[in-house]
Parts: C-alpha cells; structure tokens; sequence
C-alpha cells in the first residue's frame, strides 16, 4: 500500500489496463474535492470538428459502485414501474425543493396521502 496522500482539488489518471468493452472508461484514476475522495472515470471522445476531449464521471470513493445491470433485467423493472407524467415530475420536484414553513407546502404533501 502506497503512503501518497491524494492532494486537495487535485487528481489522477492512467490508462484503464483493464479495458474489456468499448462502453468501459479508457483512463481511471482519483480525485480530492472538499476533502472528499473520488474515484475518477473518463471516455475518449471526439468532437464533430474531429477535435479530441474526455468525457469525465465522478463517485464518491466511499460508496459502493454501482453495477451495469443486464439490458434485459432494466427493460424489465422498468415494464413494472408506473410512468408519472412530465406535469407530475415536475410539480414534484418543484414541492420538494420549498421550505416547509410555507403553510400550503404542507397541505399539498399531505392530500390524499400524494404530493402533487
């Protein structure tokens, strides 16, 4: 185990050795942000000018990650959940974000049991 102490809003990369299929990350590594350490994944990619960049995506080292399930699995939990429409999505999220000490928040989280 290597004594290297990740530096703060500071990061790696390296080439992922481990590379089996196209949707795998070409480069790996970690990151420091605010104290938190991430695992760091990246895609090459190429512009439509034909100019290359690096797609990155961020997980917080401390959790778990997250298997791809089979396509065939997702198609099939996703058959059994119900659909809310975009209106429903939206009202929501929007009830969600406002404070609780406005008093018809409350009562719009609370009718029949259903936030809008």
């Amino acid at each position: 185990m290597s004594d290297y102490q990740q530096k703060e809003l500071s990061g790696s990369l390296f080439k992922n050795s481990k590379k089996e299929k196209d949707t795998h990350p070409d480069v790996r590594g970690t990151a420091k942000i605010d104290g938190v350490d991430y695992r760091v994944s990246g895609w090459n990619r190429t512009t439509k000018g034909g100019a290359p960049w690096i797609s990155l995506a961020f997980t917080r080292a401390d959790e778990a990650p997250q298997r791809q399930q089979p396509q065939s699995l997702m198609q099939e939990q996703a058959s059994e959940r119900p659909v809310a429409s975009p209106e429903r999505r939206a009202a929501e999220g929007a009830i969600a974000g406002m404070p609780d000490d406005i008093p018809f928040i409350n009562l719009a989280r609370g009718i029949s049991g259903h936030a809008f």
